[in-house]
Parts: C-alpha cells; sequence; structure tokens
C-alpha cells in the first residue's frame, strides 16, 4: 500500500486507518516542533498529487478484505488539504458509511475551494499553537503569503459548518507557553464552536534542534488554568501494554537493526514497509523504556540503541 498504512490504534480515535495523500514533506507551515522533520516543500499551492484512482482502488482493497475501522483518517507527511483531490476521497469513504477525520494544521480553511472539500468530512482536527502573528511565526514558520488573520478567519469558519472540531494546541517551551500568549490563545479559542480543545506538547524528537515540550505537569496546570470543561491533555505512550497494537516482533526488529547501525524512522519506515505514523509509536515506547535514543544530524534525527547506559 502506497497511500493508505494502519489501521493504528489511537487514544483519541480508536483504530484508525490512516491515509497519506501528500508528498513528504509538503506543507503550508515549517513548525519548530514537526515530528516529520524540516518541511521541504513549503507551498500554498493545492495539487492532484497522486492518481486519484490508485488512492480509491488502495482504499477498496482494504475494506474489502478486513474489519471496519473505527474510522478513516486524512493525516501523515504533509498538509492534506492541499491534496486537491482530498474532497473526492472524503465523498468516497462517506460513501461507505465509516466516519472520516482531517487531521489539518487549518491554515487553508479560509479558502473557499478547500472549505467545500472539507464539508463531508466528519470530524475536523485543526491546529492553533499561536495567538499573535508574532508568535504564528515563531513557532510555525508559515508560508510568506500566509497571514495570521486569514487562518483565524478560517477556523472562524469552522462554526457554520455545524461538524465535531477537536482543536489541537502544541505547547512549546520558551515560545507558546507564557500566560500573555496563552491568553491570547484562549481569546481566540472562545469564539469557535469546538467540541474539544486538546493540549499537546514536543515530545517525538522535534523540526529543529533546541525546541523542547513541556512536562505534563505543566500541560495539566495550564488545563487547571484555562478552565474551559472542553479542555484536555494529550498523554503519549509510554508502556507496550498501553499500545494495544504493540507487536514484539516489530519492536524487537527495530531494536535489532539500530544495533547495526542509527537510522531515522524513515529509514527504518523503507525497511519495514511500516508508515512513520505506525513507526513513531513504537519509537515513543522504546525511548520510554530507555532502550533508544534520538540525536540530530545533517540529514535528520536518528535513533541508537542503547546497551545498559552506554550507546552502541
Amino acid at each position: 500500500m502506497k497511500y493508505i498504512f494502519g489501521p493504528v490504534p489511537s487514544r483519541r480515535l480508536g483504530i484508525s486507518l490512516g491515509v497519506d495523500i501528500i508528498p513528504a514533506k509538503t506543507c503550508s507551515l515549517n513548525c519548530v516542533y514537526c515530528e516529520c522533520g524540516l518541511t521541504t516543500n513549503l507551498s500554498l499551492e493545492r495539487k492532484s498529487f497522486f492518481p486519484y484512482k490508485e488512492i480509491i482502488n488502495e482504499l477498496e482493497t482494504f475494506l474489502n478484505n478486513n474489519p471496519r475501522p473505527d474510522y478513516i483518517t486524512f493525516s501523515g507527511s504533509g498538509e492534506p488539504t492541499l491534496n486537491s483531490d482530498i474532497g473526492e476521497i472524503a465523498l468516497y469513504i462517506k460513501g461507505k458509511g465509516i466516519p472520516s477525520v482531517l487531521l489539518t494544521n487549518g491554515t487553508l480553511l479560509y479558502r473557499d475551494d478547500v472549505f467545500e472539500d472539507i464539508k463531508s468530512i466528519d470530524l475536523i482536527i485543526p491546529s492553533l499553537d499561536a495567538g499573535d502573528e508574532e508568535t504564528f511565526k515563531k513557532i510555525n514558520h508559515p508560508h510568506k503569503a500566509l497571514k495570521f488573520n486569514k487562518y483565524i478567519e478560517g477556523l472562524k469558519r469552522l462554526n457554520s459548518l455545524k461538524k465535531r472540531v477537536w482543536l489541537e494546541i502544541f505547547i512549546v517551551k520558551g515560545i507558546n507557553d507564557s500566560k500573555t500568549l496563552l491568553s491570547r490563545i484562549k481569546n481566540i479559542t472562545s469564539t469557535l464552536n469546538v467540541e474539544k480543545i486538546q493540549l499537546n506538547t514536543v515530545d517525538r524528537p522535534p523540526a529543529l534542534k533546541g525546541c523542547t515540550g513541556v512536562s505534563i505537569k505543566v500541560l495539566e496546570d495550564i488545563k487547571h488554568w484555562w478552565d474551559d470543561k472542553r479542555v484536555e491533555v494529550i498523554y503519549p505512550y509510554k508502556k507496550r501494554k498501553d499500545y494495544k497494537a504493540f507487536k514484539e516482533h516489530i519492536a524487537d526488529f527495530i531494536l535489532e537493526t539500530l544495533k547495526r547501525r542509527p537510522m531515522t524512522v524513515n529509514d527504518i519506515s523503507n525497511i519495514t514497509g511500516l508508515h512513520t505514523e505506525e513507526l513513531f509509536k513504537y519509537i515513543e515506547i522504546l525511548k520510554a523504556e530507555g532502550t533508544i535514543t534520538p540525536y540530530i544530524k545533517d540529514r535528520g534525527i536518528f535513533y541508537k540503541k542503547r546497551r545498559g547506559h552506554e550507546l552502541y
């Protein structure tokens, strides 16, 4: 499969089948915390990146031969709304009677063509990491033609859709974690008709060296300060038993591979055939166990296996 991956058990979405319809790493933002690395194609141009029928054929093959997933989720290597076929793919999924989800940075929702394309999607999860233009540029590094006020205008348009919307906010230490900056984000969320406001932070190695997350304790303190029943903290996987699809043989293969030489997640993906979104679940757990450790080099974020306290 070239365009679909999983199904992946998700804390938020149950059993989710992923659809990745964007070339890595094509996006309208170059976020400092992005787990997929730096954006190599910073763009606002919508295209039909892949043959539409090939994506539909993969979905058809999977759905005809596997148990029905809880959701089919547009996510993966870039910003899904940059693919001009997303509306047609969403209509196909709707015809199958399976709820669809869009994980999006939300920056293109102000556009009429994008807004029309997402109307058949059941759950929309956009992000908002800043409450002003300056912070937007600092944390999200947007395309030069993308303005903060248009971004917020697009998020507010979702109010008219009467759709389920969950808003994700990434908190980065020293960039958007002060009460002043959080208050600006909070003021914007008061104008948005969203079901949930989900607080997240940097847990996987980020695109920019030196970018760090805040502790879970800080996220919980922010939730308490926010004083809004819609706010919740997203907790990362830390134990094998928490991830219901955890397969010991995959974890063992990753460790044996990293024992021979350090690799990026993309390197491991090329060897195993697993999508990076699936692999990150294993990486999170192995890192939490202390069996692997990340470090940044010119080609990206590499992982090494530990032996005791020594790397090799």
